[in-house]
């Protein structure tokens, strides 16, 4: 059976309740068994740690500082764990953890001149993402042409980039393609909309025929001594 947790974000209600120290339990057993179930819902880290009242897992948006969003983070790893706010009562709070950013589910790539298909942007029409209006999709257009702008030439609801996919064509490591916004359901113009996109055709150039030199009488080879002979049989 495939696993259908997801990761973690800190705009989930029982993540920021668990990061910000909200939840209260009179007794630590339903404490545990919300730990249990945040590990049910979300995936978790595979190093967890050995003490049944902690759980390790990779929170998206969570304790991030201006510095580390330029750098590439989208969220930190986080401990969360059991404790006791006072005789009566307990909660979960959150420890941020400093981990190498490789080690990171998500991180911000680093693109080139051209995007590849692991772009957020990309990934998300490859996936056929539906777009409420034209200009939500077109939107997308925008943010493409402005962070590949030597790549790209935008048009109106379509846009023409260029996608750097070395692994499936080293001959070609960059190939250009059409995106175009389209009904997601044939005839529906109101929407919703979707993105198709189909590899720019290449302009076929009529082959080329060489005429033959057009040669005056008089520059052709033995011309000359033609008009000779004739002269002399009269």
């Amino acid at each position: 059976m495939a696993d259908k947790r997801k990761l973690a974000t800190i705009t989930n209600p029982m993540i920021e309740a668990a990061t910000g120290g909200l939840f209260r339990f009179k007794e630590k057993t339903k404490a545990l068994e919300k730990l249990e179930a945040i590990s049910k819902h979300f995936v978790t880290a595979r190093n967890q740690p050995g003490d049944s009242d902690t759980l390790r897992l990779w929170i998206k948006g969570y304790a991030l500082t201006d510095k580390e969003r330029k750098q590439g983070y989208r969220g930190h790893f986080a401990l969360l764990s059991c404790i006791r706010v006072d005789d009566t009562r307990w909660t979960i709070t959150a420890t941020k953890e400093a981990v190498d950013l490789k080690q990171h589910p998500e991180r911000k790539r680093s693109y080139g001149a051209q995007p590849d298909w692991g772009h957020p942007i990309l990934r998300e029409i490859k996936k056929q993402k539906q777009y409420a209006t034209i200009e939500e999709a077109e939107e997308y257009f925008i943010q493409l042409h402005e962070a590949f702008p030597d790549a790209s030439i935008p048009g109106h609801g379509k846009l023409y980039l260029m996608v750097y996919e070395r692994l499936r064509n080293p001959a070609m490591p960059v190939q250009k393609y059409i995106f175009k916004i389209i009904p997601a359901v044939e005839g529906a113009e109101d929407g919703p909309f979707i993105i198709h996109y189909i590899a720019n055709p290449k302009a076929k150039k009529a082959p080329t025929v060489r005429k033959k030199p057009t040669v005056a009488p008089e520059q052709r080879e033995g011309y000359f001594a033609k008009m000779v002979s004739r002269k002399r049989k009269k």
